[in-house]
């Protein structure tokens, strides 16, 4: 299974077909001395309108791609077909 197939592909079809906009995903990677590994971590930020001049702004962690995915179709699932109806 290739994730970021996955990824791209919700992250494209969100965009263009939901309600939600400025939809970001960023990766950071640290390293940890310690224990002499790289950990990653994955930020996705998103808004979603609630009246016509207020929105919510959401920003979630995520430790793997796996996750990222779950929630990506999560919103894909709950989404409001708002942009770009096909008639």
């Amino acid at each position: 299974m290739n994730l970021d197939k996955y990824i791209k592909q919700f992250f494209i079809s969100l965009s263009k077909f939901s309600q939600y906009y400025d939809i970001t995903i960023t990766t950071f990677e640290k390293y940890n001395e310690e224990y002499n590994c790289i950990s990653k971590s994955m930020l996705l930020q998103f808004k979603e309108p609630q009246t016509k001049d207020t929105y919510i702004q959401y920003k979630e962690w995520y430790k793997n791609k796996q996750e990222l995915v779950v929630r990506l179709n999560e919103l894909w699932q709950s989404r409001k077909q708002t942009k770009n109806k096909k008639k």
